[in-house]
């Protein structure tokens, strides 16, 4: 009497192009629906693939996620893990979620036993004391399911980069509007509503009159100046545009003097518009930890959209590396290994008068709204009120004007437009931002003048090297008046009446306590990260290291630009803030409209993010 069992089934994949598949049993759908990695369609003619467990546990894996992918499911992996869409959490890692808004979910192993369990007819060897053994009916067993989650080489599973509502734009220019998988992006398109068809061959003209149409949303809304209208569209295209070119995007920080100027509304209307619904909200908390663990949900599951609100600050090395991440790598509950994900956000904030914080300055596409009057809030006399209610009745032919201004551009040839550099985010620059000034709207670069405005460690940074300048003309040596970081600080605390420049700027930039002496490790800090930085024509420099440590001094500086950090090496090489010349930017501003109030005459830049040892500055 044989024990062994006898040689398993045919392979399920050749058992699908053969239509030897059955209707899903759960929805009465033909298996058809699903397609394996060849394109090939399965068809839904025949039983179930029968899949017999032994000891080849490679044959019965394949076999299962073979069965598994042909029922068409909605089945994706997305980071190596395998994935569903969802509609209903409200909630997720922080983030409050609009009702009905997708998100992508890591698929529990309960229901990849379910579907394993309803893709095939399972097989276990049963031996008999009595007579032969014979194969029975079956569950998948747990440890199977286990190796489904876990295997990683999922070639017929397709790959979700994104889940989207609305039409949106492909890397290849064209217009992503068939509902269902997009095989070319990897995006599923389920949309929420009806929406106008965009041209496929639209013009220059008819960009400018999309940029019009979505003008009249923001009418009434009391923008600084046609920049930060700009400014608002530009965040308002990258919503649909954001799959379509590679690299990151900056924040887009909706900023007003006080409340009741209608930021949040600014920021809502764009969600509408882009996704249907509110926007998803998370406040920016300090503690670092957690606010790595929010984005990395938020990658998980795929958001497209996030707004920071009613915040006071803004910035630190989190939130810094997120806006020019495209991956994300942290821990993920449940799972002892690190994982990156895809992060393809747009972040949108809202705050009155905000601080940045580190190096968040040049991450930022900044819309600044100033009422003119002392109670916004009471503001009558809108062409639109309410006006959510009215963007939702007209948001198929926003949409439309949107994609319209992107299309266009595409195909004109992406034409090569004149404007200052946007560090770290040049793709988008030259979609987005190249668009709207072809489509005849101010650059959104001009709004960053008033950025210095908000930035008040560049301010301190500012406020350091003219303290600093004093120090070292009253009391360096020899002709480039060259201290010591000990003796600068030596000169601070013996005469506390003095310096206050220099003392205040200390003070904000290491948060030391103002009654107690000034110690030269924080003063060595100080001079160490600024070490080649360029401030109000002069360049922090130093001597090589000799038996005291390194001399410090000024040196002055013509006709160099305020990232030249060539001692250095500068903030990294990371692209530099973004800025460019402040005063070409100012001559800009003031080409495009009158009564722009001249900005800084040197422009700001972020500190440097280097926190090396200081003992040879001291």
């Amino acid at each position: 009497m044989s024990t062994q069992p006898p040689p398993s089934r045919p392979d399920v994949n050749e058992l699908a192009r053969q239509g030897l598949l059955p209707d899903d049993p759960m929805t009465g759908t033909p298996y058809a629906n699903g397609l394996l990695a060849d394109g090939q369609p399965t068809t839904s003619v025949g039983a179930k693939p029968e899949i017999r467990l032994d000891a080849d546990e490679e044959r019965v894996l394949k076999e299962a996620v073979a069965a598994m992918v042909a029922t068409g499911r909605p089945i994706f992996q997305r980071g190596g893990f395998l994935v569903r869409v969802l509609d209903e959490q409200t909630k997720l890692g922080g983030v409050v979620l609009p009702r009905g808004t997708p998100t992508i979910d890591i698929l529990p192993h309960s229901m990849i036993s379910m579907h394993l369990s309803s893709a095939a007819d399972w097989r276990a060897w049963r031996n008999n004391r009595r007579g032969p053994g014979k194969w029975v009916a079956a569950h998948p067993p747990y440890r199977l399911v286990r190796q489904v989650a876990d295997y990683g080489e999922w070639k017929d599973i397709r790959v979700l980069e994104g889940v989207v509502e609305s039409p949106v734009m492909r890397p290849d220019g064209s217009v992503l509007d068939v509902p269902g998988y997009d095989g070319a992006t990897g995006l599923l398109y389920l949309p929420n509503g009806r929406f106008d068809p965009v041209p496929k061959m639209p013009t220059q003209a008819d960009a400018e009159a999309a940029c019009e149409v979505l003008a009249e949303v923001v009418v009434n809304f009391p923008f600084a100046g046609p920049e930060h209208r700009s400014a608002w569209m530009a965040g308002l295209l990258t919503m649909f545009a954001r799959f379509a070119f590679a690299g990151c995007a900056p924040l887009q920080l909706i900023e007003a003097p006080e409340r009741g100027t209608g930021k949040s509304l600014a920021a809502t209307i764009q969600g509408e518009i882009a996704t249907g619904r509110p926007l998803p909200v998370t406040p920016q908390t300090s503690d670092g930890e957690e606010m790595r663990k929010r984005i990395m949900a938020i990658a998980l599951g795929g958001v497209r959209v996030v707004l920071l609100d009613n915040l006071t600050k803004l910035g630190g090395p989190v939130m810094d590396a997120a806006l020019t991440s495209t991956m994300w790598s942290d821990r993920i509950l449940g799972v002892s290994a690190e994982k990156r994900m895809p992060l393809l956000v747009t972040w949108i904030a809202t705050g009155n008068n905000v601080e940045f914080i580190g190096d968040a300055v040049r991450r930022i596409n900044l819309v600044r709204l100033e009422p003119d009057c002392d109670q916004p809030d009471a503001r009558t006399g809108f062409k639109h009120s309410p006006l959510v209610p009215w963007v939702r009745e007209n948001r198929p032919r926003l949409v439309r004007a949107a994609l319209t201004v992107l299309r266009a551009f595409v195909v004109a040839g992406r034409p090569k437009i004149d404007m200052p550099a946007w560090g770290s985010f040049e793709a988008w620059s030259d979609l987005i931002r190249a668009s709207l000034i072809w489509a005849g709207q101010p650059d959104p670069y001009l709004s960053r003048a008033k950025l210095a405005e908000g930035d008040s460690a560049e301010s301190s940074i500012g406020l350091f090297f003219t303290g600093l300048r004093e120090v070292l003309r009253s009391h360096g040596s020899g002709s480039r008046f060259t201290l010591k970081a000990a003796e600068i600080a030596r000169v601070l605390n013996d005469r506390s009446g003095e310096y206050h420049s220099l003392r205040t700027a200390v003070i904000d930039l290491t948060r030391v306590r103002s009654d107690k002496p000034l110690a030269s490790k924080d003063l060595g800090y100080l001079l160490r990260r600024f070490r080649g930085k360029v401030r109000n024509g002069f360049r922090l420099c130093r001597t090589p290291p000799n038996e005291g440590g390194h001399l410090w001094y000024l040196e002055p500086v013509s006709g160099r630009s305020d990232d030249s950090d060539e001692e250095s090496g500068g903030d990294g090489g990371d692209g530099g803030d973004g800025f460019g010349s402040l005063q070409t930017l100012s001559e800009t501003i003031a080409s495009t409209r009158d009564g722009w109030d001249e900005p800084a005459a040197c422009p700001p830049s972020p500190p440097s993010a280097e926190e090396e040892e200081v003992s040879r500055d001291i």
